[in-house]
């Protein structure tokens, strides 16, 4: 599940790429002269794809990351881990991510290719799954539009978890579709002000053992930057009925979400 929430690394993201920075040359932070970047943040909830991976509840996350260059601007090796405190019906307590891909710009055209391993340390182990995906966009100068799609062959089971059932496996294979634009406030460009706009479309194989029909899930929202911390603020909803929500639950239900983190 996901990112310094992903939805909110989503603006960030389109808000550093669609503002312009200062060229310098930078000397290498890590070693094989590649990068090293750590993040540390708060969210008011841990929102992915629309559902709380928190219960509605606050979170803490950090990440850390080594990239390399491989052509310049065209191609970067990327590994990094990500965490959050998480609550699954009881069930998991910590949600780690594990990434590797590779990212960068050709004509014009960003891209980024990756693999995500999604944990659960403390938990059962057939929670656990991978999602490869790619996600492109396109610097219009006013604005970023940004598509994505990723895959699982063996999603994870949220009905499972709350029945404590061993074979996760049997929720099948799952599409997640990603279209957003990000729009950077040139008269607020000292604080990296940008608004976002995302819509989304989540497919599963067998729905009754994740636990909701499939659904759509949108976001809208700013992030700035002031006094060194990346803030966002969004409004997160999706097509759920409570109904249709994992039995009657509140996780699906829309929220307004604000974040605070800081990049090293």
């Amino acid at each position: 599940m996901r990112k310094f929430n992903l939805l909110v690394s989503a603006a960030l993201l389109g808000a550093s790429v669609a503002l312009p920075v200062l060229a310098e040359d930078k000397a290498p932070t890590g070693p094989f002269g590649g990068n090293i970047a750590a993040s540390v943040g708060f969210v008011t909830d841990y929102k992915f794809r629309g559902i709380s991976q928190t219960g509605n509840n606050p979170a803490a996350q950090g990440s850390l990351e080594y990239s390399i260059p491989v052509v310049e601007d065209a191609a970067s090796l990327y590994v990094s881990a990500w965490g959050s405190n998480v609550n699954f019906f009881g069930a998991q307590s910590l949600e780690i991510d594990w990434t590797g891909g590779v990212r960068g710009t050709i004509k014009g055209v960003g891209y980024d290719l990756n693999v995500i391993y999604y944990t659960y340390p403390g938990g059962e182990d057939e929670v656990n799954y991978v999602e490869p995906g790619i996600k492109l966009s396109y610097d219009l100068g006013f604005a970023t539009p940004y598509v994505g799609f990723r895959y699982s062959p063996d999603f994870q089971g949220a009905a499972a978890i709350a029945n404590n059932l061993n074979s996760f496996s049997r929720t099948g294979d799952s599409q997640f579709y990603t279209a957003g634009v990000t729009v950077p406030l040139p008269f607020l460009a000292d604080y990296n002000v940008a608004l976002m706009a995302e819509y989304n479309r989540q497919n599963i194989d067998n729905n009754t053992l994740w636990g909701t029909p499939d659904y759509s899930t949108w976001t809208a929202g700013v992030s700035a930057t002031v006094f060194t911390l990346n803030l966002g603020l969004q409004y997160i909803g999706t097509s759920l009925s409570k109904a249709e929500c994992f039995a009657g639950t509140n996780v699906c239900d829309d929220r307004v979400v604000f974040s605070a983190g800081k990049t090293f």
